[in-house]
């Protein structure tokens, strides 16, 4: 009788060094997709992070750009490979995924759980839709950001000006479901070119981007919050009105800093409202005196103009410097994710002391990362966790999942990836699911060794006749674990596992522990010996070349010398 482990364990005790796990990663995904370290995993919280890594403006540019979404070890549940860059990838409050560009225009662009793109979002009437923020309501509704360029006689302004200079301004529009205009606001009027950082932006070029705004935000109050990079500015703007109600940072700052932390925040990204009435913004850092960047909690005394740093969450003992791009974001259990922007380490869960909980490290930029939960609908299981048992540890447990397509689309199981290597399907992949249908996948926990292996498995599949590289997933907890109290169902010998099959240049042979010195035969159904070898008692696994062989089928005997007792398994060649 196997010992049931209590499915209510569902704590994930993965004790595998990172180095493992990021070879077993690298099975499932394409050359091009950079390759995720997990330098930390301490209790982070759960859901799953949105990332767009690739190489911009300098950083990484040989990186191939993708849209992913992957879990708290770094693992994938979803990718995309992108023609150019995209921005701004993130769930929004109507249950709606978006990003922006990727090679499908220079607007947001809006995706079902399905990964389907149902509709695309951009300002109406000025020179573009901006991809630094998008903001999707429940009703429909959208807040956009854009831009509105003019032509300004510079040479009025600054010493050396252009006469026929183009200045970018910001654009603020929020549309109905429908596309309607229903309120807009442009910084003309309201914020002077010589309001910028004018050492940073030089104002002699024939292009002048003053403003750079790059975040938006609703404050409780209705009114809205803009921060823009080249006015180091946090802005609020009256919505009724289209005034500035007060301005934060800059040339132009109204506020005084309390507190033992004065050095504010320069060059820097996201501002949001907090349920406590704070704000969390990422502090680029550009002008601090050490040159390193955060994520800032702050409280704003609106009435009396002061300010005060709650918390610098910066990331010890070796600081990030993101020069460009980040987000901060507030999770439901109160840590705080920072995207570190152009900054490597790239993802950092921080807790409310400011330890870390997760830091995610890649070979590429992505402009934000956001945690959501998140669970396509393309396909389920049924179940969210398998229990295999306690079993003897040089024994095996099968268990079947049934996986149901619902989509109106054929999908392709291809592999699946767990972080041990204990778990394997039995299958043969890859397995096509029709629309509408479902199949069932056999997995196999084969310890080998004394130990919990409670794990996740990771279900890959893809479209049928997919032109692009792109693969979805679900995830499954897996519990299981091994000892040598556990009744034996047969012996050892019949738990031998050979892999691949159907087979390619080799076979690997896995025993159990107990199971000594090996003699093994691979024979032609026609009971010729084409193979012979031994493999020592020592030995956890063990390859055959089979690159030699032509296509067919063979039987493969393995016979254990102590004892005599003898298995067989047939091999299809490719």
């Amino acid at each position: 009788m196997r010992k049931m482990i209590p499915s209510f364990c569902l704590v994930i005790a993965l004790v595998f060094s990172a180095g493992l796990f990021a070879q077993v990663q690298r099975a499932n995904l394409p050359e091009d997709f950079p390759e995720i370290k997990l330098n930390v995993y301490d209790n982070p919280e759960p859901g799953y992070i949105f990332i767009t890594p690739g190489g911009l403006w300098g950083y990484f540019m040989g990186a191939t750009p993708y849209l992913a979404i992957v879990d708290n070890y770094g693992t994938p549940v979803y990718y995309q490979e992108l023609d150019v860059p995209a921005f701004d990838f993130k769930l929004q409050e109507n249950g709606m995924i978006s990003f922006h560009g990727g090679g499908y225009g220079l607007l947001n662009h809006i995706m079902d759980s399905a990964y389907n793109i149902t509709d695309s979002k951009g300002v109406s009437g000025y020179s573009g839709t901006d991809f630094h923020e998008f903001r999707l309501r429940d009703d429909g509704s959208c807040l956009l950001l854009g831009w509105d360029d003019r032509q300004v006689d510079m040479s009025t302004i600054v010493p050396g000006g252009q006469p026929g200079a183009t200045v970018r301004g910001t654009l603020l529009q929020e549309k109905d479901a429908a596309g309607n205009v229903l309120w807009e606001w442009s910084s003309w009027g309201h914020i002077d070119i010589l309001d910028c950082d004018t050492a940073h932006v030089g104002l002699t070029g024939a292009f002048i981007d003053y403003i750079h705004t790059n975040a938006v935000e609703e404050d409780d109050d209705g009114n809205i919050l803009i921060s823009s990079r080249n006015l180091h500015e946090i802005t609020k703007i009256d919505k009724s009105s289209g005034n500035i109600i007060w301005r934060l940072g800059g040339s132009q700052n109204e506020f005084e800093y309390t507190g033992q932390d004065t050095l504010g925040f320069s060059g820097q990204h996201h501002i949001r409202k907090l349920e406590n009435g704070h704000y969390l913004l990422f502090d680029n850092g550009w002008y601090h005196p050490e040159v390193v960047s955060s994520a800032l909690e702050l409280q704003i005394d609106e009435e009396n103009k002061i300010v005060e740093v709650v918390k610098r969450y910066r990331s010890q003992p070796d600081d990030i410097m993101g020069y460009i791009m980040g987000s901060s974001q507030r999770l439901p259990g109160g840590h705080t994710l920072v995207g570190w922007g152009s900054g490597v380490p790239n993802v950092t869960e921080f807790k409310p002391d400011g330890t870390k909980a997760l830091e995610l490290e890649f070979e590429s930029v992505s402009y934000r990362a956001f945690k959501f939960p998140w669970k396509t609908n393309i396909f389920s299981s049924g179940i969210n966790t398998i229990n295999f048992g306690e079993i003897y540890f040089a024994a095996s447990e099968t268990e079947s999942v049934t996986i149901t397509n619902h989509h109106h689309q054929n999908i392709i199981i291809t592999g699946i990836h767990n972080h041990s290597g204990k778990y394997y399907c039995k299958d043969d992949l890859p397995l096509l699911i029709p629309a509408g249908a479902s199949e069932t996948l056999e997995i196999e926990f084969i310890p080998g060794q004394i130990g919990e292996y409670n794990d996740i498995i990771t279900v890959y599949a893809e479209w049928q006749n997919q032109t692009t590289v792109s693969s979805f997933a679900l995830q499954l907890n897996a519990l299981g674990a091994a000892s040598e109290e556990a009744s034996v169902p047969g012996h050892a010998m019949n738990h031998m596992r050979v892999y691949p099959n159907p087979a390619t240049d080799i076979i690997c042979i896995i025993k159990p522990a107990i199971v000594g010195e090996l003699e093994y035969h691979l024979s032609n159904i026609q009971g010729k010996h084409l193979i012979y070898g031994l493999i020592p008692a020592m030995a956890d696994d063990f390859q055959v070349s089979t690159g030699h062989l032509s296509g067919g089928v063979y039987i493969l005997s393995l016979i254990e010398k102590n004892s005599g007792r003898s298995v067989y398994r047939k091999i299809i060649k490719r």
